[in-house]
């Protein structure tokens, strides 16, 4: 099967009675060019919510803040994708069997997969670490807030420094 690069993705919308509508014109255009009634295979992903991503990661850092033996989120990240199994194990050329932590990235995966693998690392928090989850990302949340104030400055208005002139 050729694949086209250049050409932009078909981006359909899942409506309330599960169905996938073309989500513009030139969308329902491109899907005209296959015949009514016809099976058409399509790999869905939906991509990643950055607030989501930034939840998880305020929260691994509060786990951390409170762990004596994983301190940094890092750690506590890997740590819960051993646990839940997002491992693959290997042989090298000498025969060693070496093990791999899958990515949870951004082209690893999308956002139904991620959604599933958060929830599943809340629950192996609040199981491991007795934390209630309502509360973590209740604080979490709080800690993502926008600031309402910001700090003042001592400096008078003529000792904040410059940014240098732009050579021409």
């Amino acid at each position: 099967m050729k694949v086209d690069v250049e050409t932009p993705k078909l981006l359909l919308l899942h409506t309330p009675q599960h169905a996938l509508v073309p989500a513009t014109q030139y969308d329902l255009e491109k899907l005209c060019r296959y015949g009514v009634g016809h099976v058409i295979e399509a790999k869905l992903w939906q991509e990643r919510s950055i607030k989501q991503h930034r939840l998880y990661w305020v929260a691994l850092g509060i786990v951390a803040e409170n762990n004596e033996v994983w301190t940094r989120a890092e750690v506590v990240h890997r740590n819960i994708k051993k646990a839940l199994g997002y491992v693959e194990t290997y042989f090298d050329f000498f025969g060693v069997e070496c093990e791999y932590v899958q990515s949870t990235g951004f082209n690893a995966m999308d956002q139904g997969a991620f959604k599933e693998y958060f929830d599943q690392a809340m629950e192996l928090i609040r199981l491991h670490f007795k934390v209630d989850i309502d509360e973590l990302l209740k604080e979490s949340r709080q800690r993502l807030a926008p600031q309402r104030h910001f700090p003042t400055t001592h400096r008078s208005n003529h000792e904040h420094r410059r940014l240098p002139a732009q050579q021409h």
